[in-house]
């Protein structure tokens, strides 16, 4: 199993990368990758989840991915909620 960890696309042109810049490097990994990709993690801190994320699923999920790639969300940041749940 390979994990790649790329970097965040909601830090704005202000970030260590600029989001466009983000989706590039994204795109050509992908595209670099002899056999493909299995799986896909979009994880997200929940005290950073911006009005964004359904954005950039859909760039993930149906333009990057072509909706052939299973995707999963994992949200991490909850230790401090008192229901994680919701």
């Amino acid at each position: 199993m390979t994990i790649w960890d790329m970097a965040r696309l909601d830090e704005g042109d202000v970030g260590q990368i600029p989001k466009s810049e983000a989706v590039i490097q994204l795109y050509k990994l992908l595209r670099k990758l002899s056999n493909g990709v299995s799986l896909l993690m979009f994880v997200m801190c929940a005290p950073r989840i911006k009005s964004t994320v359904p954005q950039n699923w859909k760039l993930f999920h149906e333009i990057i991915c072509r909706r052939k790639v299973p995707i999963i969300i994992v949200i991490t940041g909850l230790e401090n909620e008192d229901n994680m749940d919701e």
